[in-house]
């Protein structure tokens, strides 16, 4: 791939764009272990969106504890992005005031977005919304989290609707997800 061979010869730079670059690459080819490894150095030379990458893809393979490590680095520099996967580490363990506590803090550290279009943290509100069974909440937030372009959220709205007993709108938001690469599993 001639994407990959430019973006590896940045990432052995240290540049933080070829580091991401080729970590993406690495991630749609299936190469996780050696991602991993990459964003390690970028994170560890103290990238903050390495840092939150990082945590990401430890996630996918089980290694939660290391992931929120990351994650809190990342928010630590800034970065509130890392506030919505905290809040998701909350609520999963069933403590959705800490999860509402981190998604408060997000708009306060966030230097990289502007306020109205952050989609992690638009998703989170969402989540936050469904799972005190304010659905109509919920599909506010994620409306306006694709509006964003944050196209992994029409597969929950397509969830939601499912949930809701119309077939018909969630086939609709399955079949926008996958006219932008996010197939709903």
């Amino acid at each position: 791939m001639e994407a990959e061979r430019w973006f590896r010869l940045a990432a052995e730079t240290g540049d933080a764009g070829g580091i991401a670059g080729l970590v993406g690459c690495l991630e749609r080819q299936g190469r996780r272990d050696e991602a991993v490894e990459w964003c390690r150095r970028g994170a560890e030379a103290g990238q903050t969106v390495a840092m939150f990458n990082l945590g990401v893809l430890l996630r996918k393979r089980g290694e939660s504890a290391e992931a929120e490590r990351w994650w809190w680095r990342a928010v630590d520099r800034g970065l509130g992005f890392a506030c919505g996967e905290l809040a998701e580490l909350e609520r999963e363990r069933g403590d959705l005031a800490a999860a509402q506590e981190w998604l408060a803090l997000a708009p306060q550290c966030d230097r990289l977005a502007e306020e109205e279009d952050r989609p992690s943290v638009l998703f989170w509100y969402g989540a936050a919304l469904k799972d005190r069974g304010d659905l109509a909440g919920a599909e506010r937030w994620w409306r306006r989290a694709v509006e964003a372009e944050s196209w992994h959220v029409l597969c929950h709205l397509a969830d939601l609707e499912r949930e809701r007993g119309d077939e018909e709108a969630a086939r609709s938001w399955e079949e926008r997800a996958a006219q932008h690469d996010h197939p709903c599993d």
